[in-house]
């Protein structure tokens, strides 16, 4: 009897030891616009663990270059080219601006992931990967064929050379639904080290067309460019956070902060921000006592398709998060 109570209490332990692992899961200071190799390599200096760029494909489907193109957020940033050069040196756009014009930035898809498997496999926790795919005109096989070509170009470029993170897919708006399901159909050995997101829709839009029988492994996002004042609302923060609680989807993340203020005030609602400074954002996470997230962890899946409490209301108000830091520098 007493050897039944032990391995009872045992199971128990574990189970309660899991649950409060994934609760405490490590936080994401996530570093915005990395689309060339000098910015990959700043923004791990600068104390990211995670990375976002912007992927472009070929009229075939083929991932073929990391690149934004006017207008970004560095052109609200930046008065002209070389203000943030001068004056922004703890923001994205000081890497931008030494060699090329700050949105024009660019790196081959293979070089870049090689880069990042190879020298960061023990920084990088995460890569999100921003897919540029809606209005392009891809038909829906096209679009199958760059998830499946993206497939391989991860496994052969990223997972199979060292890299211990996570991979995000992302990708803007329903239209390209298509794209997403193959994604979750992959037989890559590494299935499990991949995650979707949908791009500006709502919650339940995103669990209803992210919704897959064998592939639960889904992140909701939400946020605006960093160059506009309007940010989420109290109450959709709140339900954002209570939906991910409760296993609706994997993670949350937010974009684009910049000021610290903003930062404090999103970071308790979420698992990651993206930022365009990463310097910023490691402050308040010291602040918060959060911890950042290291290469190897993974986020839990999905187990619920049911989006719950959210607010009627709009998706933004009105937060002042402008790009006028000074008083932060």
């Amino acid at each position: 009897m007493m050897v039944m109570k032990i391995i009872f209490s045992s199971v128990i332990l574990v189970t309660f030891l899991t649950v409060k692992a994934q609760n405490d899961g490590g936080f994401f200071n996530i570093a915005h616009m990395c689309n060339n190799i000098d910015t990959l390599d700043w923004a791990v200096r600068e104390g990211a663990n995670a990375i976002e760029a912007d992927l472009q494909f070929d009229d075939q489907g083929n991932p073929k270059r990391f690149y934004h193109g006017a207008p970004c957020d560095c052109n609200c940033m930046c008065n002209f080219h070389l203000t943030c050069y001068w004056f922004r040196p703890h923001t994205v756009c000081y890497p931008l601006s030494t060699n090329v014009k700050n949105c024009d930035a660019e790196a081959d898809v293979t070089l870049w992931m090689r880069r990042a498997a190879t020298k960061y496999s023990s920084k990088i926790a995460l890569i999100w990967l921003d897919s540029k795919v809606k209005g392009k005109g891809y038909s829906e096989e096209t679009l199958r064929d760059a998830a499946r070509n993206l497939i391989n170009v991860l496994e052969d470029n990223l997972f199979s050379l060292g890299y211990k993170g996570v991979v995000l897919i992302g990708a803007e708006g329903h239209e390209i639904a298509s794209y997403f399901n193959e994604v979750s159909k992959t037989t890559s050995t590494f299935k499990d080290r991949i995650y979707v997101t949908m791009d500006s829709v709502t919650m339940k839009t995103a669990r209803n067309n992210l919704d897959f029988t064998n592939f639960k492994n889904i992140i909701y996002n939400n946020g605006m460019t960093g160059c506009s004042p309007r940010k989420i609302k109290s109450d959709l923060l709140t339900a954002i956070k209570d939906n991910v609680d409760k296993g609706v989807f994997s993670a949350a993340f937010t974009w684009t902060y910049n000021l610290k203020r903003s930062m404090r005030r999103v970071a308790p609602y979420f698992n990651g921000i993206i930022t365009n400074s990463p310097p910023y954002l490691n402050k308040v996470v010291k602040e918060k006592g959060l911890r950042l997230a290291v290469p190897g962890e993974r986020l839990p899946e999905a187990t619920s398709s049911i989006v719950e409490d959210v607010p009627d209301d709009e998706m933004y108000d009105s937060e002042e998060d402008l790009t006028n830091d000074s008083e932060e520098l």
